[in-house]
């Protein structure tokens, strides 16, 4: 009866262990000790064209399926150009030029890596539903507040902690190659409670 008990102590500890060992490097592996960066924005330049194991658990945890590179550059921001940290609490100005890719969006998440709930309906802006402040579509201004702006506002609901993400589809490959020396959006803080 002893042994069975210490048996089965052991089974459950090394089941705790396992599975503690497991979310630890899904979490880390979200985080990924690979990260780049240029100015504000943060990517992973390297991604696996198919995926293994790992990545698909972090992709599931996440919710987001990675695509490989070229296919798909994600860039993060969480703080505005003079370092400080994107809460809502605050209006930010995003500006920008266009892309050389064929598609690219914004949308901003929580601490949690999830879409910010914020009773806009909005969950992204990208080059389709965009105005663009001249009429050759290469350069725009985007709103991001919690209040509700007229023109390219991107909602950020109540976060405390906020990450901006810029997904580029199919991007050009000049700019990829080149992205530590390309000039990328800025974010400034434009007001605040």
């Amino acid at each position: 009866m002893k042994k069975l008990a210490t048996a089965i102590l052991f089974l459950l500890l090394g089941l705790l262990i396992g599975s503690s060992w497991a979310v630890f490097k899904i979490d880390a592996g979200r985080e990924d000790a690979n990260i780049r960066q240029n100015g504000i924005w943060q990517y992973s330049p390297q991604r696996p064209p198919v995926p293994d194991d790992l990545q698909r658990c972090i992709n599931a945890r996440s919710g987001t399926p990675k695509l490989p590179y070229p296919d798909l550059l994600e860039l993060t921001a969480t703080t505005d150009t003079k370092g400080k940290p994107l809460n809502s609490n605050f209006d930010y100005l995003l500006t920008g030029d266009n892309f050389h890719a064929r598609y690219w969006s914004y949308a901003m998440y929580g601490s949690d890596h999830s879409l910010i709930p914020n009773g806009g309906e909005i969950t992204s802006l990208n080059m389709d539903n965009i105005k663009y402040t001249n009429t050759s579509l290469d350069n725009y201004k985007i709103i991001i507040s919690k209040n509700k702006k007229h023109i390219n506002w991107l909602p950020t609901g109540n976060a405390e902690n906020m990450t901006v993400m810029l997904r580029l589809y199919d991007l050009d490959t000049n700019f990829y190659e080149n992205i530590n020396n390309m000039e990328l959006p800025k974010i400034v803080k434009i007001n605040g409670q």
